[in-house]
């Protein structure tokens, strides 16, 4: 597999899904990706730098994010995460989304 430069690489995400960012004097606080499948889009990788934190910035670009996708055409919108993850789970709340059934996943030690 031939490995992409950094140019060809920024074209493939620029073909295959959107970022939205939120920056501080250039330089980028908060991101989150939407990847459109088919009717729907889904929400990845939603991320604020640690000393920019419970500022709203997470919900503020998911909203910027599904606002983008409403005027896109798109009527539904996915998410997923760690159930761990407290913060993000009230941005997605406060967003609107609700959680689906999921599966569990058992692990040991062996």
């Amino acid at each position: 597999m031939r490995k992409l430069s950094r140019n060809e690489l920024r074209d493939v995400i620029r073909r295959e899904e959107r970022a939205f960012v939120v920056r501080l004097r250039g330089e980028i606080v908060t991101l989150t990706r939407l990847k459109p499948r088919g009717q729907e889009v889904d929400s990845e990788m939603t991320v604020t730098h640690p000393a920019h934190r419970a500022r709203g910035l997470a919900t503020l670009v998911k909203a910027d994010a599904l606002q983008w996708a409403r005027e896109q055409g798109f009527r539904t919108a996915g998410t997923g995460g760690t159930v761990l993850n407290l913060p993000m789970l009230r941005v997605n709340t406060r967003l609107g989304y609700q959680v689906e059934r999921m599966w569990i996943t058992w692990e040991r030690t062996v």
